[in-house]
């Protein structure tokens, strides 16, 4: 099922979103939690929330009081940013030159640009943006979306890619004839 926490490993739990283009055919998208050694949450990525999925996150995260950081990977996904915003104000955000630039009414905490900001949350997470992408500004925006933070969590030997690598556990007709 799509907007439901699964668990994929210690620590590591990933969301399955709907992402419809021309509100037809839904190529999905994703969000990851992670649990931190301090007992704090990371989210990485952010979908669109229905309330068994806002609910299974405040109980997961005590109401969000635990989430210590929101991390934007991908530069291109940002529409569900503000409603998860609204909905978890007292975390930090932290995003690709892209997300500070375009959603300015999130008060962003960092840009993962930055190595700083990258090697923060280590060892429990490590972030690596492939070498020879366009991360800062990637062109053409209407179609050079290949670009993304790639999280690697050691504890459940689990990585999260946000649509630069691709995997569909049961592909529709056109995902088949198109991807």
């Amino acid at each position: 099922d799509k907007n439901e926490l699964y668990s994929i490993g210690p620590h590591f739990w990933n969301v399955r979103g709907h992402f419809k283009i021309l509100k037809l055919i839904d190529i999905e998208t994703q969000m990851s939690i992670i649990q931190l050694r301090n007992g704090k949450f990371l989210v990485i990525d952010t979908v669109e929330m229905n309330d068994r999925l806002r609910q299974e996150i405040d109980h997961l995260t005590n109401n969000g009081e635990n989430i210590e950081a929101v991390i934007g990977t991908h530069p291109f996904h940002t529409l569900s940013f503000p409603a998860f915003y609204q909905t978890y104000p007292k975390a930090s955000y932290y995003g690709t030159p892209r997300h500070l630039r375009r959603l300015t009414e999130i008060p962003w905490k960092g840009d993962l640009n930055d190595c700083n900001v990258r090697k923060q949350w280590e060892p429990d997470i490590e972030m690596r943006i492939p070498a020879g992408a366009e991360f800062v500004n990637p062109q053409p925006e209407s179609t050079n979306h290949f670009v993304s933070v790639f999280i690697y969590h050691p504890t459940s030997r689990t990585l999260h890619v946000d649509d630069t690598i691709m995997y569909a556990e049961k592909p529709g007709f056109l995902l088949k004839l198109f991807g």
